[in-house]
């Protein structure tokens, strides 16, 4: 790694043992998390520029620190804010994987939500409301396809922290869910999507 500190083993990867050290992974989480919530346009170059390296950076900056920042234009500056304003609604599901926890995608997401949902709680914003806030690892036992070390690295005061940060500055839930069409020409069929697009990933996403 830049920071030239030790890395270990976890698995058959090899890892940071601590990445809030390390500036390049606190960009790219920041990318990641725009990314999965639907903000596209910003990506780790624009965030390195303007030391956007955490959620409290990312909700706080104001155009006026934008468009004095060498590189930036007002026109520019007002596609940034609007993505970062599109990230403070999305469903529980986008959140837990925007999250970034090892193991846990849209997909794993998804099948945690339904469990917790058909469980624990009525709806979808109190199925969020129960993981985000009175989790526990037990209540994931149950779910299909997540193994012991998904649920080992779940750390439940990180996911509770960045909901209360979200809620300070007006994130809401919603429900909205993108409905499959079954009898469509691409049902039953898998998609590898690479490189850049005609339009944000998660839109293309949900035009197939």
């Amino acid at each position: 790694p830049g920071c030239g500190k030790p890395i270990q083993y976890s698995g058959v990867d090899i890892v940071c043992p601590d990445p809030k050290r390390c500036g390049d992974s606190q960009y790219l989480q920041i990318e990641h998390w725009l990314k999965e919530l639907g903000a596209e346009q910003v990506k780790e170059a624009t965030l390195r520029a303007l030391d956007i390296h955490s959620l409290g950076r990312l909700y706080t900056i104001t155009r006026k620190e934008i468009i004095t920042t060498e590189g930036f234009g007002e026109s520019y500056a007002d596609i940034i804010l609007s993505n970062i304003r599109k990230t403070l609604v999305a469903t529980p599901v986008q959140l837990l994987a925007a999250i970034g926890i090892p193991g846990i995608g849209t997909r794993m997401s998804e099948k945690i939500f339904d469990y917790i949902e058909k469980k624990f709680a009525p709806n979808t914003e109190a199925a969020a409301w129960t993981l985000l806030s009175n989790f526990n690892k037990s209540m994931l036992d149950e779910v299909n396809g997540i193994g012991d070390s998904v649920i080992a690295k779940l750390d439940q005061n990180l996911i509770h922290s960045i909901y209360i940060q979200l809620y300070e500055y007006g994130f809401t839930f919603t429900s909205k869910k993108v409905k499959m069409n079954n009898n469509g020409k691409l049902a039953g069929m898998k998609v590898a999507m690479t490189g850049n697009g005609p339009y944000p990933r998660k839109q293309l996403e949900d035009m197939i």
